[in-house]
């Protein structure tokens, strides 16, 4: 019998653990939280989830065993800020095949290439969960925008900047086969405000991404107002909306004299696509998700940039990246 770990089982952790309860393999769950309020809520919510084709296994716990079993697939849904710790002392204590980062990765920067290191080391296959390469749509895209340069608009009303800009620079970056870019900070509102999520910091007004081969990006996050995330991608041979919130986009190209195509496609919930990456991680060994060394470059180029805007304007200098 497989084994799955999930440490961490707040919001995202529960999906996750959800996802895992349709997967068609017989495996074993270990869900680890210090909360027990987490735990428990994370429980309720799998025991109201449909049953899959296969029956499995569960274990809550609130720490870690100190010789667990093999792990297959482990993913850790924990905030920045105790993800290193949590990765550290899961490979120290058991084998790991395949493991599943939630971002942003860590809050210091020497975290980056350190936990690198330790998974080289330990021999474990890691990516960082960028699921927008995992949408159809989102994913079929690609080939059709051939090699021209890109330019990817992002506008809503304070949807989480710093958390969500860096799923869409991933996805250009994918788009316009290119990892290398600047940000420019100038656009963004001088003071962070709170994020959702208790001890960390966001930002409203808008990141500048300028890729290397020229390819550009603009995200912006209105500081009030609930207008939905709207997302605009174009060049000279196609241009795309889409409307996450509506599950519909609308794509014109060139060899079609540029006719509006309206297509349903709505976004799958991470309860559902978790099933499909936990078992081609099972099955075959790989997924569409990209590697740790790649998410790396992504992460400090936008992190750098944020953190030294946030110090330029901040009474409290940071030396590390309060967000999450």
């Amino acid at each position: 019998m497989k084994n799955i770990l999930i440490i961490g089982a707040g919001q995202i952790g529960s999906r996750h653990l959800q996802a895992l309860k349709a997967v068609r393999t017989s495996i074993q769950i270990f869900v680890v939280d210090p909360s027990p309020e987490s735990l428990k809520t994370a429980k309720k919510m799998y025991e109201l989830t449909r049953m899959g084709e296969s029956e499995h296994m569960v274990r809550f716990s609130n720490k870690l065993p100190h010789n667990p079993e093999q792990i297959d697939v482990a993913i850790i849904a924990t905030n920045s800020d105790v993800r290193r710790e949590a990765c550290e002392t899961l490979l120290e204590r058991t084998d790991v095949r395949h493991l599943i980062f939630e971002k942003i990765l860590f809050n210091h920067k020497k975290d980056y290439d350190e936990i690198g290191l330790s998974l080289r080391k330990h021999k474990t296959k890691a990516y960082v969960n960028f699921n927008m390469r995992m949408h159809p749509m989102y994913s079929s895209i690609k080939d059709e925008l051939g090699d021209d340069k890109i330019f990817y608009h992002v506008s809503g009303g304070n949807f989480g900047l710093v958390t969500n800009a860096i799923h869409y620079l991933d996805h250009l970056a994918l788009l316009a086969h290119c990892r290398d870019f600047t940000i420019n900070t100038n656009l963004l509102d001088h003071n962070p405000i709170p994020s959702k999520r208790k001890g960390f910091l966001e930002f409203t007004g808008t990141i500048e991404a300028k890729l290397k081969n020229g390819s550009q990006m603009l995200v912006t996050s209105y500081e009030t107002g609930g207008a939905p995330c709207q997302i605009i991608i174009f060049n000279k041979n196609m241009r795309i909306i889409s409307r996450e919130n509506e599950g519909k986009f609308w794509i014109a190209k060139k060899e079609n004299s540029w006719s509006w195509q309206e297509i349903l496609s709505p976004w799958p919930y991470q309860s559902e696509m978790t099933t499909h990456l936990v078992e081609r991680l099972l099955h075959k060994g790989e997924c569409s998700l990209p590697t740790y060394q790649e998410s790396i470059k992504i992460h400090l180029q936008m992190l750098e940039p944020l953190l030294e805007h946030l110090n330029r304007f901040s009474k409290k200098k940071y030396n590390y990246y309060p967000f999450t």
